[in-house]
């Protein structure tokens, strides 16, 4: 009894292994649009999309669509969503770019007293 190789195991073509595929904001968009469908109804609107990828979504992302933050620093704008760390800051476009220049200066002044004690250490060597 000769036994070709992969003849004691059947081979099963699975469709969905290794196939994951970014999410579109256009899919995210539609489930933030049908908080009240379920996972089951959203997956045969989404082709492509099985009930456990979009509960899983869901959990990440949440099921309902959330409004834009208010500035935790001045309180009076909304959050800078363009930019990334801004919104991972919560501030505004103003405030960011107040923070920004605020810590360029503090980086500087640091820099400047690193290399001082620097060039003072080596002084004293010589």
């Amino acid at each position: 009894m000769s036994m070709d190789i992969g003849t004691s195991v059947p081979y099963i073509k699975h469709s969905q292994l290794n196939r994951r595929l970014k999410w579109s904001e256009e899919e995210l968009e539609t489930l933030r649009a049908h908080p009240e469908m379920t996972s089951q109804e959203l997956s045969e609107i989404l082709p492509g999309r099985s009930a456990l990828a979009i509960r899983h979504m869901r959990a990440r992302h949440g099921r309902w669509q959330a409004a834009i933050p208010i500035c935790s620093v001045c309180g009076q704008r909304i959050v800078w969503t363009e930019s990334a760390r801004a919104k991972a800051m919560g501030l505004c476009k103003g405030c960011y770019l107040h923070e920004m220049e605020h810590r360029r200066r503090e980086d500087a002044r640091a820099n400047a007293l690193r290399q001082s004690l620097f060039k003072e250490k080596r002084r004293r060597q010589c």
